[in-house]
């Protein structure tokens, strides 16, 4: 069929001046940084706990409250796995390192921006802060969602989570 990929679509409407602040604002919502704080905690920072998501054992240290590569990719090839069945694991690793990539660049823009001289621009260039992890979700979910409503990018979000951290013992 002729149709785009995904990937490749889009709804002009969801880049209108008041759509864009629209969309901005859930950003910034405590019902977004609630759930986003719930994706963080997965890797039980700090206490010495994993928990398993698909019987792979997913660990970050949060003594320094940075997440790593692997953390990052782990997660997100879960997302994309869940998002993306049928897609190759190669083009999933691509994909994922591209956003990886892109979260590092616009963090450290951030930072410049700010003239902000941090422990992150200095020690952990390499590694994401939580407000970069939120970013990261909320695009994941502003890219997915079909409308500019919260309750959107919630369920979305929601239906992410749960499907990353229940252990599929049937094989699928």
């Amino acid at each position: 069929s002729d149709q785009l990929p995904l990937t490749q679509q889009g709804d002009l409407t969801f880049y209108s001046s008041i759509a864009l602040v629209q969309r901005q604002s859930i950003l910034f919502t405590m019902e977004m940084l609630t759930l986003s704080k719930r994706f963080w905690e997965l890797f039980e920072w700090g206490k010495g706990n994993m928990k398993q998501t698909e019987n792979i054992i997913v660990q970050a240290r949060i003594q320094t409250n940075y997440l790593e590569l692997p953390q990052y990719f782990h997660l997100f090839l879960l997302c994309f796995r869940v998002l993306n069945p049928h897609e190759s694991p190669l083009n999933a690793i691509e994909l994922v390192e591209s956003d990886w990539l892109h979260d590092l660049h616009y963090q450290q823009q951030s930072i410049i921006n700010s003239k902000i001289q941090s422990e992150i621009h200095n020690n952990h260039h390499q590694s994401l802060t939580f407000a970069s992890f939120h970013k990261s979700l909320f695009v994941l979910a502003d890219h997915w969602t079909s409308s500019i409503e919260l309750h959107d990018y919630i369920a979305f979000l929601q239906s992410i989570y749960k499907k990353i951290t229940v252990i599929n013992n049937s094989g699928d």
